[in-house]
């Protein structure tokens, strides 16, 4: 042990006697002032409570222990420890992204292949998932990130600190997830009301069929006894995981810049097409001297007249970036939500409906509710339907609208397919009936509103199209 000979004489003079301590009571440390490291922006005389040093099997039912100490302490740790540690979250939000992936990849990818399974592969819809007590939601975006708008979830979990945060997610688009929250809207799953109302709003979306598959998150602790352990197979393991889940090395990048422009340039090669403007035929000889083979031309319900044709075509960039083409102009579309990279053509109608129990004096209360009504598309998403076949744009279409429909969202402008049908049933299948009050035409429609009895919209011509 070194002594400073100088120190020690200064010590002497203040009344110093080996072996004892100083002060006037002689109260003073005897033992050599212990070398403390300083951890991050803490102080000196750090005491963590209710931890004692031990050499005991570790007590599990012991390990609350831990909310004591510092959380820079424990990742610390944690980093140094855990084998998968340098895996981190890869490219999503969170470590659960990666959690669903294993369970995903250990069983076959069994969930997000089952468009492929024997039982579901002819599902004339999005396939259907819950995601329970799961906020953020990074199973969900690992789910969504697999298969886009292909698939639809319902989420339900605490609102506020633990919510879901899907819209901060940097490879998904959120638009075809549903959060809900219970009749009480706090998300609260132990309370049965809650749980009621979750399923019937989730059957109703799923026309009473339920969901393929239900994910719920856990919860995993991990700590260690050495703080300065090293796992040297971390690099390793983060090679042969992202491998074995299929994910590829990719850092969080923010998402690009995505502008009108740049969905037209990917999208169309002659955009002079989207400013076509539709023949009128005014009568039926113009009819018969235009069309030369009805089994070759489709016709869809209007309720625009004709002089405000108000058909256009809607370019989706981002979640609520949506934007409509009217007057050779692109202008931004209030309460209407679509998957970015989607470009469709359709018409925004005024929609009637009669909710369940809002008779007065024996009268049905009719209310609205706009719907953009989507007659064809030439992108959806990440999905080109260009080169597609009429029948195969059309099947797509109804599952891109039963996606990124939300009945629960309010003031929201709910999204479905064009009813079409071949113009060689037009006077057999002609489905409208005639308002006698005012003299126009109702045309029906499929019920989508939660407890509804009827919806419907008045009709006013006809458009039509060869495919």
């Amino acid at each position: 042990m070194f002594l400073d000979t100088k120190v020690l004489r200064m010590m002497k003079m203040m009344g110093y006697k080996s072996g004892l301590g100083l002060g006037k009571n002689q109260q003073g440390i005897t033992l050599p002032v212990e070398i403390k490291s300083q951890i991050g922006k803490r102080g000196l005389g750090l005491d963590i409570d209710n931890l004692e040093g031990t050499s005991n099997e570790w007590d599990f039912s012991l390990e609350n222990i831990f909310e004591e100490l510092d959380i820079k302490d424990l990742c610390q740790a944690r980093t140094r420890a855990n084998p998968f540690e340098t895996i981190r979250s890869v490219f999503f939000m969170n470590r659960a992204a990666l959690k669903m992936a294993n369970i995903d990849a250990a069983t076959d990818f069994m969930f997000t292949n089952i468009d492929h399974n024997l039982y579901h592969k002819d599902s004339s819809g999005p396939y259907y998932f819950a995601d329970v007590c799961a906020g953020p939601g990074g199973f969900t975006e690992y789910i969504l990130w697999r298969k886009k708008w292909l698939f639809k979830g319902f989420g339900f979990t605490l609102r506020d600190q633990n919510d879901f945060k899907i819209t901060d997610s940097l490879c998904v688009s959120p638009v075809t997830f549903i959060p809900l929250y219970g009749v009480k809207g706090d998300g609260n799953v132990c309370c049965p009301a809650n749980i009621c109302d979750f399923k019937e709003k989730v059957l109703h979306e799923t026309e009473n069929k339920g969901v393929h598959f239900m994910m719920s998150d856990g919860k995993l602790a991990a700590f260690c006894r050495n703080p300065l352990l090293t796992d040297q197979r971390q690099e390793e393991l983060r090679k042969e995981c992202l491998l074995y889940w299929q994910i590829p090395d990719k850092p969080k990048i923010p998402l690009s810049k995505f502008t009108v422009e740049d969905l037209l340039s990917t999208t169309i090669d002659r955009r002079e097409l989207l400013l076509v403007c539709p023949r009128e035929l005014k009568n039926i000889y113009d009819l018969n001297d235009f069309v030369l083979d009805v089994k070759e031309w489709h016709y869809v319900p209007m309720q625009c007249k004709r002089n405000t044709n108000i058909c256009n075509f809607y370019a989706g960039v981002g979640l609520s970036k949506v934007f409509r083409l009217q007057c050779n102009k692109w202008v931004k579309v209030k309460n209407l939500q679509l998957t970015r990279g989607t470009l469709l053509y359709g018409e925004l109608v005024k929609e009637d409906f009669i909710a369940k129990n809002t008779c007065i004096l024996n009268i049905e209360l009719q209310q609205h509710k706009y719907s953009l009504h989507v007659i064809d598309a030439l992108r959806l998403g990440d999905v080109s339907l260009v080169d597609l076949k009429f029948e195969e744009r059309i099947h797509l279409i109804g599952i891109f609208c039963k996606a990124v429909n939300h009945e629960f969202r309010a003031n929201a402008i709910r999204i479905r397919p064009k009813t079409i049908n071949t113009l060689e049933s037009l006077c057999t299948d002609f489905n409208l009936r005639k308002n006698e009050l005012f003299g126009n035409y109702i045309a029906p429609l499929p019920v989508l509103g939660y407890k509804v009895n009827e919806e419907s919209y008045e009709t006013n011509h006809f458009i039509q199209h060869t495919f």
